[in-house]
C-alpha cells in the first residue's frame, strides 16, 4: 500500500504557523519506506492536541524516517526546537537525534 498525505498545505502564507507532510510505502509484507516532515510547527497547538496540563509554546520541526523490513525497520529522527516554554522551564533552543 502506498500513502502520501500533505496535510496543512499552504499554511506558510500566514505567520506563525507550519506544515506537515507524511509520504510512504507500508507493504505487508517486505520493505518500509516512509516519512514524517513537521516544519515550524507552533507546539502550543501540539500542547492542545496532547492535552498538556502545563502551558507549551514555541516552535519546533522535526524530520522521522522509516526504512528497512516491516519486522525490523530502522528509525532515524532529527528534530530542532526554538524558545520552547512548558510550565515554567524555559529551553532558548536543542536538537534530537535518534
Amino acid at each position: 500500500m502506498r500513502v502520501s498525505v500533505r496535510l496543512f498545505a499552504g499554511l506558510r502564507e500566514r505567520a506563525g504557523t507550519g506544515r506537515l507532510a507524511v509520504r510512504g510505502t507500508f507493504p505487508t509484507h517486505g520493505s518500509v519506506d516512509a516519512s514524517l516532515t513537521a516544519d515550524s510547527i507552533p507546539l502550543g497547538d501540539v500542547g492542545t492536541l496532547a492535552q498538556t496540563t502545563r502551558p507549551l509554546s514555541g516552535v519546533g520541526s522535526l524530520a522521522l524516517r522509516v526504512t528497512g523490513e516491516r519486522e525490523n525497520p530502522v528509525m532515524h529522527l532529527t528534530g530542532q526546537f526554538a524558545d520552547m516554554h512548558y510550565g515554567e522551564m524555559h529551553f532558548p533552543y536543542f536538537t534530537v537525534r535518534g
